[in-house]
């Protein structure tokens, strides 16, 4: 995938929770979750585009990092609300475009790390 394509990706991602954060019923425990989520996509959005702005090699794989750990607290997050019952039709899209975005920024932080490593000998 494109490193423009994967932006564009991850803003849309970022989009749809605050679509589904939005439509949240308005219990604190609800509110809290959606705070937390929201959060961490707006993220997996933010750290992906200061990713691709990277001066190093170095500096590129840690904010990688931190979009890969970002990906998967928004994997968490939709655990939990999926757990404690909620019902909105764009749930398990978020759920599986959580785990995709994971598995996409797992995959380059190892061709990342692998590159490093070469350009180290």
């Amino acid at each position: 995938m494109r490193s423009e394509d994967l932006r564009q990706r991850t803003k849309q991602f970022s989009l749809q929770v605050i679509a589904l954060w939005r439509r949240l019923p308005q219990s604190a425990e609800y509110q809290d979750i959606g705070d937390q989520l929201r959060r961490a996509a707006d993220g997996v959005a933010s750290n992906y585009r200061a990713a691709r702005c990277g001066r190093s090699c170095d500096e590129f794989t840690a904010k990688l990092g931190t979009v890969r750990e970002e990906a998967d607290e928004c994997q968490h997050w939709l655990e939990v609300l999926a757990d404690i019952g909620l019902q909105d039709d764009s749930l398990e899209w978020l759920r599986r475009e959580s785990s995709e975005l994971v598995a996409i920024f797992v995959a380059s932080l190892k061709t990342a790390n692998r590159r490093r490593r070469k350009k180290g000998k």
